[in-house]
């Protein structure tokens, strides 16, 4: 099995793109059967792919949107270039969940996308709110992404 953080970002790409290319995923994680993949892909999608402060469904967080901010986070806090070196896909999570719980860029534009009018604001807040929902908008992600992982997963049960 090859789950590796580049070969799990080819199938969240080929997800993404709504291709759902099954056979192109069985060679890119080198895993001969279909069940097998459906229970990877579940694991993998389901249990390390959850969005960091994502509430409510809203769409917080998005590999490949924000790869920008995690690949410089991964050069700067541990020397690793995510285009150049590959590493695994459960040392590459243990380290990006460490990033996320610091203060930095990332978490920064999550907030952002996560923000909520607060309920009891007053006059005072308003360029507050305003300034926040600006970000927001700024950083939204569309819901395709969630739609395209329940696609892939439903017709791969069919099989």
């Amino acid at each position: 099995m090859n789950l590796t953080f580049k070969s799990v970002m080819q199938v969240y790409k080929i997800i993404k793109n709504n291709t759902q290319d099954i056979s192109k995923i069985q060679e890119i994680l080198n895993i001969p059967s279909i069940p097998d993949i459906n229970i990877v892909l579940n694991y993998i999608f389901n249990k390390r792919f959850q969005a960091p402060g994502s509430k409510d469904g809203e769409i917080v967080f998005d590999y490949l949107i924000d790869f920008d901010l995690i690949y410089a986070l991964f050069l700067k806090d541990y020397g690793i270039d995510l285009i150049k070196q590959d590493i695994g896909w459960w040392q590459f999570t243990a380290m990006f969940e460490e990033i996320t719980l610091n203060s930095n860029a990332l978490t920064k534009r999550i907030g952002y996308r996560a923000y909520k009018v607060p309920i009891n604001r007053t006059k005072g807040d308003e360029e507050e709110v305003k300034f926040y929902l600006n970000k927001k908008l700024q950083y939204q992600i569309e819901a395709d992404t969630t739609n395209q992982l329940g696609k892939m997963f439903k017709s791969l049960e069919k099989r």
